[in-house]
């Protein structure tokens, strides 16, 4: 899972001060096969170094702002603030 954030679909997690491991996923909501529909955004992560905390963060309609990258960004800042406490 630490490969997804080096050298994967997580890149924005791949902080200087955490070593990040996780999972992206995306659900597209549409009513019917064909038609195009609101993605929401998936990441579950955890320090490699200190699995104590895991984060599990959904976002809703990120379809323009760059797929499942846009949540592990956001997670990353979590992991960061949790790290420095």
């Amino acid at each position: 899972m630490r490969n997804v954030v080096v050298d994967g679909y997580a890149q924005s997690a791949n902080s200087k001060t955490v070593k990040i491991a996780g999972k992206t996923g995306t659900a597209e909501l549409k009513g019917a096969i064909g038609e195009e529909g609101q993605e929401n955004g998936f990441f579950v992560a955890y320090d490699s170094e200190s699995p104590d905390f895991i984060l599990a963060m959904m976002i809703e309609s990120i379809e323009e702002n760059g797929g499942s990258d846009y949540v592990a960004g956001f997670a990353t800042k979590v992991f960061e603030n949790y790290k420095a406490e």
